[in-house]
């Protein structure tokens, strides 16, 4: 054996040397054509164009075109396949609109193509384009590589000024959004929350790329939780064209599928699939590759999902039964309804497959909801009605729900006469939103005037009871949008007018006033005594013209009402927040109720805080502590005390508009 390995290792040597010899020989070969090459004459050098200098995030980015897979012609339960621009082929897109029941169609959402405010979200081929700017590099051009402050509002008016987040970096400012996250299920809340992330905000411009990521995401996670598709739409919208967005994929596929864009989700997932086993993008192919009808990708991707990720059961019966219809259209066969045998997710993957599967949704799953497939699921018609308010009470609860919403769900709520008499005897202690929808539906729906203006009451003092009057409002106004102020039914104005104002919708609020002001006159007692009661409310919260003069007869109008005190003290300390006067005898009149109150008891330690930095100045600080201040139970549950300091701070830092949101809400929740 070592003889052996010994004459092996002699013709290693050996052919060593000949290959040695052979480069040798070689280069020799090429010195001496060199040597007899003539002499060439030294060209004049020219001087060459001065290039520009470009500045880039790394090394130069590589573009990266779109493929499409290598398979034929698809299979598709789709009436039409798509095709993008030039000669790709991409997975078909599923048209998520089947006809929808009339009036569920709901504001939230549209199954078709929408517009957002910013405009359309970019091809999915331009998220990887990277063309950078010709300029030599400034502050400037860095400026056009980092969009993470940009003004995502709408305009003009529609965001909070340049200076409102002066003073704040990238890293104080993603801390400070996530003090933004509970609304406590209030509107003005939610509003004030939804301006402030998507201002601008002026932080230096930065060349790490990673960072502008990080921070973008920040703002549409925000966005996500507040339930926000126009915003996080219209902020992915705003980002400028021209750069790899590729970081952002997951944010623009959640995007395109609340849109109902799922061709570009999959064209986009099948894009990121190639380079990342994320769960995310496993779940997303596995869907797309079931609409093609191809089982054999379906279950490879299912396969390595398993491995990364624990799969629900009902993904899997949604992925069966997409299989199923791409497999009938192909061969002619008959379709077959089937529920689901497990809760769905509410999620916009699964919102997405139940309504293009077709199937039948019995049950949902209310945990880990995510807000923007909310409205995916509302719109779905083959989801139980007593599923759907089960979600919508969570979502008025939460504030991710309008009153637009609110008014199209319950108009379109289907009902049974059982369903009608037990809404009536339960609507004062059952807290099942089921009764709301259907005293909404009553709301807007029937034709006799008593039992609408009775089933309206019932919906209105309910809804401030379970303190969510700010979203009912709005539904209740648009419920009765066919109706006009009549002095004839003076309890149903009163709850309309102060229904409009709670909800925000002034110019309502001051018609309904005005129009039965014009027809008492002096004439009927009970709407004089209405426009008593509303005046000061109207006058405080739609112009800045207040007349103290109106708190006088209003507090004369309590004179039987158990609670005058307690209403007055929020009533006065509010008006005077806001930046008028109470006259000092009217004060004096309230020393004689109780030194006491009950209700809810703020932190000494976190109103201190809050003083302190509304006395520093700090904006966005001084409105995340009111937040905290608020987040139990929202403006429905705050004490006069606190109630008059919160106000006042706010308006002395000029945020009147938010100010004035906020102490709507406290005075028409607490039953003023």
């Amino acid at each position: 054996m070592i003889a052996s390995l010994l004459n092996k290792t002699s013709r290693i040597a050996i052919a060593f040397s000949v290959v040695g010899m052979m480069a040798a020989s070689s280069v020799l070969a090429q010195d001496e054509a060199e040597e007899k090459k003539p002499q060439e004459t030294p060209a004049v050098e020219t001087a060459e164009p001065k290039t520009q200098n470009r500045f880039f995030l790394g090394g130069r980015p590589a573009l990266k075109r779109q493929v499409g897979p290598s398979i034929g012609k698809p299979k598709s339960i789709l009436p039409q396949p798509f095709v993008p621009k030039g000669s790709v082929k991409v997975p078909p897109a599923p048209a998520l609109s089947p006809d929808i029941a009339e009036g569920e169609k709901l504001a939230l959402v549209n199954a078709e193509q929408q517009e957002t405010q910013q405009g359309e979200l970019p091809q999915v081929q331009d998220l990887q384009d990277a063309s950078l700017p010709a300029d030599d590099f400034s502050e400037a051009s860095l400026a056009l590589f980092d969009p993470s402050g940009m003004d995502a509002s709408g305009g003009v008016g529609n965001g909070f000024s340049a200076d409102f987040w002066q003073g704040y970096d990238r890293a104080s400012y993603k801390e400070r959004l996530k003090d933004f996250e509970n609304a406590a299920g209030s509107p003005a809340l939610v509003s004030i929350a939804n301006k402030l992330v998507l201002s601008a905000v002026p932080v230096d411009p930065v060349e790490d790329e990673a960072a502008i990521v990080e921070f973008i995401s920040a703002r549409l996670d925000l966005l996500q939780k507040l339930g926000n598709a126009e915003g996080y739409s219209a902020l992915l919208a705003a980002l400028p064209a021209g750069r790899d967005w590729t970081a952002l994929a997951r944010y623009f596929t959640n995007a395109y599928l609340v849109k109902g864009n799922v061709a570009d989700a999959c064209v986009l997932a099948s894009q990121q699939r190639e380079t990342d086993n994320d769960a995310y993008w496993l779940r997303m192919t596995a869907f797309c590759k079931a609409i093609e009808g191809n089982r054999t990708a379906v279950d490879f991707e299912l396969g390595i999902l398993e491995e990364v990720s624990q799969v629900q059961p009902t993904f899997y019966q949604l992925i069966d039964k997409i299989l199923v219809e791409a497999e009938l259209q192909s061969s002619g066969g008959v379709s077959t309804k089937v529920d689901l045998t497990a809760p769905l997710q509410v999620d916009l993957l699964e919102a997405s497959m139940a309504r293009l599967a077709g199937v039948g949704v019995p049950e949902l799953a209310l945990e880990n909801v995510n807000p923007l497939a909310v409205a995916a699921i509302l719109s779905n018609p083959n989801v139980a009605g007593a599923v759907k308010a089960d979600l919508m009470g969570l979502a008025v609860r939460e504030g991710w729900a309008t009153g637009d919403v609110y008014a199209q769900f319950a108009r379109a709520y289907q009902l049974t006469p059982d369903e009608v008499e037990a809404a009536n005897q339960l609507a004062v202690d059952d807290p099942r939103f089921s009764i709301d929808a259907v005293l909404g539906n009553q709301a807007g729906n029937i034709k006799n005037p008593e039992e609408r203006a009775n089933a309206l009451k019932l919906a209105w003092e309910r809804s401030v009871r379970q303190k969510y009057a700010s979203v009912a409002g709005g539904g209740l106004v648009a419920l009765s949008a066919d109706t006009a102020p009549n002095a004839g039914n003076i309890e149903m104005v009163g709850i309309l007018a102060r229904a409009a104002l709670v909800s925000g919708d002034l110019d309502a609020a001051n018609g309904w006033y005005r129009a039965v002001r014009a027809q008492s006159a002096g004439a009927n007692e009970a709407a004089d005594m209405l426009l008593v009661e509303l005046a000061p409310l109207v006058a405080l919260l739609t112009s800045d013209d207040f007349n103290a003069g109106f708190l006088e007869g209003w507090w004369q109008a309590l004179e039987a009402d158990e609670k005058r005190f307690e209403k007055a003290n929020l009533m006065f300390t509010l008006v005077e927040a806001l930046g008028h006067t109470v006259p000092e005898n009217m004060w004096t009149s309230l020393e004689e109720g109780p030194a006491v109150y009950g209700g809810q008891t703020p932190s000494p330690a976190l109103w201190r805080k809050f003083l302190i930095t509304a006395n520093g100045g700090d904006k966005p600080k001084t409105l995340a502590l009111a937040y905290r201040l608020l987040s139990e139970g929202g403006p429905a549950g705050v004490p006069a005390a606190l109630a008059g300091s919160l106000i006042g701070n706010l308006v002395a830092l000029g945020l009147n508009d938010e100010a004035r949101l906020i102490a709507t809400e406290m005075l028409i929740s607490q039953g003023i």
